[in-house]
């Protein structure tokens, strides 16, 4: 599935996306936010939510982190702005291996997550265009694995997969 053809885009909630550098992984991030909290509406059990937030944090956004941190953050012009963000990453990941996983603990990171996506829009008016240009070039193809586990999904019956 590619970055078009997320469920995501049609949320009534979605914040506005800015059209820089990190557009690709906020677009990843509020779809996986979005599933978590279907996910969570339809109470499917916490672990199953989990093994797909363990899934796309291994191949798509610890890659995409990682690119940030070396291709974009040092773009940011305010140096406080950078160590915000990277305090930001540290914690997102700290949350994402944090073992005791239940209802409460995926809506704090759901939460974060989209609060980090607003913060880094914020952000990235302060890259000047000329610089995007030369960050594109090193950003990683961010796409949604084809998961098998559609607990965010509704079944033939008109019920969600539980």
């Amino acid at each position: 599935m590619t970055m078009k053809n997320l469920a995501y885009s049609s949320h009534p909630k979605a914040p506005k996306l800015d059209n820089s550098a990190f557009q690709a992984g906020h677009r990843l991030i509020l779809s996986l936010c979005h599933c978590m909290r279907l996910g969570q509406e339809a109470t499917v059990n916490p672990t199953r939510i989990n093994q797909y937030v363990q899934h796309i944090w291994k191949v798509q956004l610890l890659p995409y982190f990682n690119f940030e941190q070396t291709w974009v953050f040092p773009q940011v012009d305010n140096p406080e702005d950078t160590q915000e963000l990277i305090r930001q990453h540290e914690k997102i990941q700290r949350m994402i291996a944090h073992k005791d996983i239940d209802f409460k603990s995926l809506n704090r990171l759901e939460e974060y997550l989209e609060m980090h996506v607003r913060f880094e829009s914020k952000i990235s008016r302060q890259i000047i265009p000329h610089r995007e240009a030369q960050i594109r070039k090193h950003q990683p193809n961010v796409v949604i694995p084809n998961w098998q586990d559609k607990f965010w999904q509704f079944n033939a019956s008109g019920n969600r997969n539980k």
